[in-house]
C-alpha cells in the first residue's frame, strides 16, 4: 500500500514524505463520522461543511462558550487538523446552531407522532437571584430500544410563577410539539 502511495497519479500527498505507517493510517471505524473504513489518508475527502456540523454539535454537546472559537489554541490545532477548514464567526456559529435544533426538533416530531405522543411531561421552575423565574418543559419517552429518553422541549423565562401562568406556557408548547 505504501509503495501504490508513492506512485499513484491520483494521490493528492505525491511527492511528499509518507510520514504514517499503514497501521497508524487514520482509520474511521463504521458508524463514526464518514462512515466506512479508510485505510489510507489519501482515501479522505474534505467536506467543509461536515466539519462545520460536526464542530456546532460538538458545540452544543460539550456546552463550550462560542468565544471558544476565538481561543489561540483552539485555533492552532484547528489549523493543524485540518489547515484548509475555515473556522466559522460566532453569528454564523449562532445560526448554525439553529438550524441543526430545527432539525432535530423535526426529527424529534416525527419520532413521537408515530409513537401516538405518548409521553410524560414534566416542568421544572426556578427563581434565581435575580428574581427571574424559568420553567423547563421535559418530556419523558421509550424509543424502539426500551430506553428511557428525556428532552427538554422548552427552557424559557416566565413572568409569574403561579399555576395558570404556567399552563399557559405548557398549552403553547404542547401546540407547537403538535401533542394533544
Amino acid at each position: 500500500m505504501k509503495n501504490h502511495l508513492l506512485r499513484c497519479p491520483d494521490n493528492p500527498n505525491k511527492g511528499q514524505k509518507v510520514q504514517r505507517s499503514i497501521a497508524s493510517s487514520s482509520q474511521i471505524l463504521e458508524g463514526q463520522v464518514g462512515g466506512g473504513v479508510h485505510s489510507s489518508p489519501s482515501c479522505f475527502k474534505f467536506d467543509q461543511e461536515l466539519c462545520r456540523k460536526e464542530l456546532v454539535k460538538m458545540f452544543v454537546i460539550v456546552e463550550l462558550p462560542f468565544q471558544f472559537l476565538d481561543n489561540e489554541a483552539f485555533i492552532k490545532f484547528l489549523f493543524v487538523l485540518q489547515p484548509r477548514f475555515s473556522a466559522p464567526s460566532h453569528a454564523t456559529l449562532t445560526c448554525d446552531t439553529f438550524i441543526i435544533f430545527d432539525e432535530e426538533k423535526e426529527k424529534l416530531k416525527k419520532f413521537i407522532s408515530k409513537h401516538w405522543g405518548r409521553v410524560c411531561l414534566t416542568t421544572y421552575t426556578r427563581i434565581l437571584i435575580q428574581n427571574f423565574t424559568y420553567m423547563s418543559l421535559t418530556t419523558h419517552f421509550i424509543n424502539n430500544n426500551c430506553k428511557l429518553q428525556k428532552k427538554i422541549f422548552s427552557f424559557c423565562q416566565i413572568t409569574r410563577h403561579s399555576g395558570e401562568n404556567m399552563e399557559k406556557n405548557v398549552e403553547i408548547y404542547l401546540i407547537e410539539w403538535e401533542l394533544n
